[in-house]
């Protein structure tokens, strides 16, 4: 199966989070030609066996970044991307101003409990991180 994940630049994809998955009209066409295919929100829970597998598809490392008050050394910002998200248990914990929510979704962001896997398909550097018993990583997309 491929799993794919509306960005914030995809047809029909608000700016706000959570991002409802691409409409079917949209991806008709394509779900004839690849059944196998799912079209999933962003984010999108996965469950593979035991595991539990949180996909993000949004540059919140880069905006994390650009609104932070105490700026990390540079070779730390994926662990301190990754304790803030892990810590705060949530996948956006930034002002509204800079990442909308849709408050009567928010629970889709949150990371209560921590999944065993978050990956967050960013434009910063690919990196891969561990904090309590959760992996992180950016795959770069």
């Amino acid at each position: 199966k491929f799993v794919l994940i509306p960005g914030p630049t995809d047809p029909a994809s608000p700016n706000i989070l959570p991002r409802p998955s691409i409409p079917r009209h949209i991806t008709s066409e394509f779900l004839d030609k690849i059944p196998g295919a799912v079209f999933g929100s962003n984010p999108c829970r996965l469950q593979y066996c035991t595991q539990e597998i949180v996909v993000l598809r949004e540059d919140m490392v880069t905006k994390m970044c650009r609104n932070t008050i105490h700026f990390p050394e540079a070779g730390e910002i994926a662990d301190h991307f990754t304790k803030t998200i892990l810590c705060q248990a949530h996948l956006a914990p930034l002002p509204l101003a800079v990442c909308p929510i849709y408050w009567a979704h928010d629970t889709a962001m949150q990371l209560y409990p921590l999944p065993d896997l978050v990956v967050v398909a960013d434009q910063f550097n690919a990196f891969t991180a561990s904090y309590m018993d959760c992996i992180v990583t950016n795959p770069v997309r």
